[in-house]
């Protein structure tokens, strides 16, 4: 996804759950919370468990980056599919 993502410059060329999914994760990231209309769409969609899961996933990817920076760890030369 984080390719297609790169590729394409917007969610426009995403499938329309990709779309949301991201959306959904943006907001997650940015406001560290979600508002009803997103927790009722993603609870819809990925019931109790996968919404749990996805906030784990994001919350521990978040903790990883933050350890990360904190020790200024960075990879010398980045894969080019992870270039921005």
């Amino acid at each position: 996804m984080v390719d297609e993502i790169n590729k394409a410059g917007q969610e426009a060329m995403l499938v329309i759950g990709d779309v949301s999914k991201s959306a959904d994760v943006r907001e997650m990231i940015r406001s560290h919370r979600v508002s009803e209309p997103t927790f009722q769409a993603i609870y819809g969609r990925l019931g109790e468990k996968g919404m749990v899961e996805l906030a784990a996933t994001i919350g521990y990817y978040a903790m990883l980056a933050c350890t990360l920076n904190t020790f200024d760890v960075y990879t010398a030369t980045p894969p080019d599919d992870l270039k921005i």
